[in-house]
């Protein structure tokens, strides 16, 4: 859709019938799973919402520039490293419960932090750093605050704390109080500049993406996509 004409866009409304897991953009509407009657009837109804789009441009190892959107959130470090190994443990275990349980135990083998260099707002960051989230929309619960038409990304950035920390943090992102923990240092922000993420995977909207070479940017284009919601 973004690479037509804007007034093509335009004839078109996206929606969505939530299935399986982790469907955080769906339930930031207030859609459940199982209950499809009663999401067909609202999306029938045709209430549309202009929404935003997060945008990564990034260069390809072929020296391409590329661009990508997404509706929910990009992942920068451990966070999406366990969204790799959950979808290897997956092609082998076939079952979802089975793959996130090994995921997590797999964890302790991963690397905790990766040397970051970003640029957010006026503040440059450079130092190790365990994960960052970069939230157009709820990012799994990473960035709670963040909503897709105020044409701003919600950030995340999470230093590497102590386990009892770690421990702590889990609790508190269970309770839905993520940014309460002091290693968790939240953002407000149109522009995020990569300028260095060593050897962290990148994942996009719950995917992992190729790992772009060199620094990248991370924009919001407002109010590009017709979306239709609930009541």
């Amino acid at each position: 859709l973004m690479q037509t004409d804007s007034k093509v866009r335009e004839s078109v409304a996206l929606g969505v019938i939530p299935n399986g897991l982790m469907n955080d953009f769906a339930h930031f509407w207030g859609l459940t799973e199982g209950d499809y009657d009663q999401t067909i009837k609202w999306l029938k109804q045709r209430r549309i919402r202009k929404i935003d789009l997060g945008c990564i441009r990034y260069t390809n190892k072929h020296g391409e520039h590329c661009r990508r959107y997404f509706l929910n959130c990009i992942n920068i470090g451990l966070i999406a490293a366990i969204m790799n190994l959950r979808r290897q443990t997956h092609h082998y275990f076939g079952s979802r419960t089975l793959s996130f349980f090994f995921s997590f135990l797999l964890m302790i083998f991963q690397r905790l932090e990766y040397r970051m260099h970003l640029k957010i707002n006026s503040d440059t960051i450079k130092r190790n750093i365990m994960t960052v989230c970069i939230g157009n929309s709820t990012g799994y619960g990473q960035t709670p605050n963040a909503v897709p038409y105020n044409g701003q990304l919600d950030v995340s950035v999470v230093y590497h704390p102590e386990m009892t920390q770690l421990l702590e943090g889990f609790y508190l992102f269970v309770r839905g109080k993520f940014l309460n923990h002091k290693s968790v240092h939240p953002y407000r922000t149109r522009k995020v500049e990569v300028l260095e993420a060593r050897k962290a995977l990148v994942g996009i909207d719950g995917r992992l993406m190729k790992t772009p070479v060199g620094p990248f940017t991370i924009t919001v284009e407002q109010e590009v996509i017709n979306f239709l919601i609930p009541e």
